[in-house]
This record gives C-alpha cells, sequence and structure tokens, in this order.
C-alpha cells in the first residue's frame, strides 16, 4: 500500500472511530458479578468432570433461581442423568440498555455440549445458545440489546438427561459515558480534550502518563498545581489510563 493511500486510510479510521464516539468518555462498568468461590463442592475448577456423586448445597445465591443444582469447585454444577439443569441469575437491577454478558462453562464427561441461552424481563442476547466443551471450561462472551432492571438470564441444558454443565464467573458490564470532561476525583484530576490538545486542572503537583490507544507510551510529565495545556494532534489517546479524543 503506497504512503499516501495508507496515510488516508488511517484517518478514514481515526475520523470513523471519532465519529462513534462523539465528545464523550466511556467506560467499562460491571453492573454484575458472580464468581461463585464460596462454593467448596467437587467438580469443575478441581479438574472433575464426572463422577461426582456427592450433593453439596450452592452457597450465596438465594436470588438465584436454581433446578437440579449443586455447588462444585468454586462455580457451580447443574444437572443430572436424568434431570435439566437450570440456572437463572437475580433481576439485572442496575442493566439499562446495552451490556455485554461474559462467563465460563464446561460440560459433564460425555454428556452433551449444547447450552441454551434464555433471557426474560426485556431485552434480547445475540446468541440463544453456545457450545461448550466436555471436561473443559470454555470463556463465552454474548451481547444484551435492550436490557432492563427486570432482566434476568438463564443457563439451560439442551435436555432432561445427561446435559449436565459447570457454571463460572458470570459478569456483565456496560459502557458508561461520562462526557469529553473527565474528573479523575481520586487523582485529583480534571482532564479536558479540547481542539489541539488537552487542558488539564490539577489539585496537587503529579505526573501524567499519555500514551496511544495501543499502550504504546507517547510521554509521561510532571505537571504543577493549576491549570496545564498540553498539544496533542488529533487521535485517541489514553491519558492516565483513561481514553480521550482529540480533534
Amino acid at each position: 500500500m503506497q504512503n499516501s493511500t495508507l496515510f488516508n486510510f488511517k484517518n478514514m479510521l481515526l475520523l470513523f472511530a471519532m465519529a462513534c464516539m462523539g465528545t464523550s468518555l466511556s467506560a467499562q462498568t460491571v453492573i454484575f458479578e458472580e464468581r461463585f468461590d464460596e462454593n467448596k463442592g467437587e467438580g469443575g475448577n478441581d479438574g472433575k468432570w464426572a463422577a461426582i456423586s456427592a450433593t453439596v448445597a450452592p452457597v450465596g445465591l438465594e436470588d438465584w433461581v436454581l433446578a437440579s443444582a449443586n455447588g462444585a469447585s468454586e462455580c457451580i454444577r447443574s444437572g443430572s442423568g436424568s434431570k435439566q439443569g437450570i440456572i437463572t441469575t437475580p433481576a439485572l437491577k442496575n442493566l439499562t440498555g446495552n451490556a455485554v454478558l461474559t462467563f465460563r462453562a464446561g460440560a459433564w464427561e460425555g454428556d452433551q455440549t449444547s447450552l441454551l441461552l434464555e433471557i426474560t424481563g426485556g431485552g434480547t442476547l445475540d446468541q440463544s445458545s453456545v457450545t461448550i466443551e466436555r471436561s473443559n471450561f470454555t470463556n463465552f462472551t454474548v451481547n444484551i440489546t435492550d436490557g432492563t432492571p427486570d432482566t434476568q438470564i438463564t443457563f439451560k441444558g439442551k435436555q432432561a438427561s445427561k446435559s449436565r454443565f459447570f457454571l463460572d464467573d458470570v459478569v456483565i458490564t456496560q459502557n458508561t459515558e461520562t462526557g469529553i470532561e473527565n474528573n479523575l476525583a481520586d487523582q485529583n484530576l480534571t482532564i479536558t480534550a479540547v481542539a489541539g490538545g488537552l487542558e488539564i486542572s490539577s489539585d496537587t503537583d503529579t505526573t501524567l502518563t499519555i500514551c496511544r490507544i495501543n499502550g504504546q507510551l507517547i510521554r509521561q510529565t510532571a505537571i504543577t498545581t493549576g491549570k496545564t495545556t498540553i498539544a496533542l494532534p488529533q487521535g485517541i489517546y489514553l491519558v492516565n489510563r483513561t481514553k480521550v479524543v482529540v480533534y
């Protein structure tokens, strides 16, 4: 690719990103998280995927809806040789709009490998099922659209028999728009992106680290109490780990 073409292509990508982001800063906010670490039964994280006869009541899941579920090794085991496993989250009270669901799941050794996903209380999922591996955890990512505080997510074995599964690390995150001015209270900093650079207001003497969006360090500079202006070309930067668009 010629240099001029590459330059124009990069500019187009930058303008597209800026158009999508507008003049706002966004951060990933965890609105729901369950790691199941209180559960100390057998299976899953201890490497056992079959021949588990002990039944252990799940711990710390009073707001969940569980059918044929047992506490396993810092995870949950659901289903049996003759009963369908069903695990449903509590209502996601902090959810409004779009979000991302991540979780880990694995199948009982020798059982079928289709795990059904359902949503109730508002919203849609971009996947209605995932294929899990036998005797191994796999990481999954599912997009939620138009969720509400009443939304619940259900993980369900495909059939009544031999669809046992293990579930772990259920996390839901959502983009939080914070506006072009980002007040980093814990650092006593206010960073404002303006045409041609940044305006920094600081309550104390501190160090400012500016990186490209890929993590490449551009500069690290000491700033004093008060206001400081830093000139930067247009682009997307990480300023003290906060994403900022300079236009």
